[in-house]
């Protein structure tokens, strides 16, 4: 198993995302005695690198501005840089990723779906599973980037707290951070909390 860290605070538009860097103080607290993780930060985010090096990793974290494509689902992607590098799902399903196992997408509306047609899923969560990652935590709809870190924090103390990292407690792992941030926000926040969702096995 090993962890890549895509993290992407610099994109002016709509707006930066300065939590995300306390996203990766939290992760590589929690991998450091594991000695799994793989970083891509700042200007070192391509769409080369992050490509190539999803191809060596199991698990992948992208802490970025997420954008959905409801015209054409296949273009829906992950904004990497200012200067316009998309990673788009089509991109992901081409590429062979015969590692790939869990995908945490810290980025907003990666499991919103479609109004028009709601009985399917077209969103980039779906994406990651079809792209072959066995399990996907993802959110609804705009996350707060105070929330996330705590949420990738919970998430990731949890997830490697044994010797062996295993992605198939991803859904408690996640079911258990969202149960912390709620009591932080008194239960009174509704959309702080409820976005975050995970999907797979």
């Amino acid at each position: 198993m090993r962890l890549l860290a895509v993290i992407q605070p610099d994109i002016p538009e709509p707006n930066s995302l300065p939590g995300t860097m306390k996203e990766l103080a939290f992760i590589e607290q929690h991998t450091a005695k594991h000695q799994v993780l793989s970083t891509l930060v700042g200007t070192e985010v391509t769409l080369e690198k992050v490509v190539s090096a999803m191809g060596k990793c199991s698990w992948v974290h992208l802490a970025c501005h997420g954008v959905q494509d409801l015209n054409t689902p296949t273009k829906s992607g992950f904004e990497l840089g200012p200067d316009g590098d998309h990673l788009e799902l089509s991109k992901i399903i081409s590429k062979s990723i015969p590692c790939a196992d869990f995908a945490f997408l810290s980025a907003c509306q990666t499991a919103a779906g479609d109004l028009d047609r709601p009985d399917e899923a077209i969103h980039l969560a779906a994406g990651m599973l079809s792209a072959g990652y066995h399990s996907v935590i993802a959110t609804m709809w705009a996350i707060s980037d105070n929330d996330a870190p705590s949420i990738a924090d919970d998430v990731y103390s949890y997830l490697l707290a044994d010797k062996e990292p295993s992605s198939q407690k991803a859904a408690e792992a996640l079911h258990l951070a969202v149960q912390t941030l709620r009591k932080r926000h008194n239960s009174e926040s509704f959309a702080s909390w409820v976005p975050f969702i995970h999907m797979g096995a």
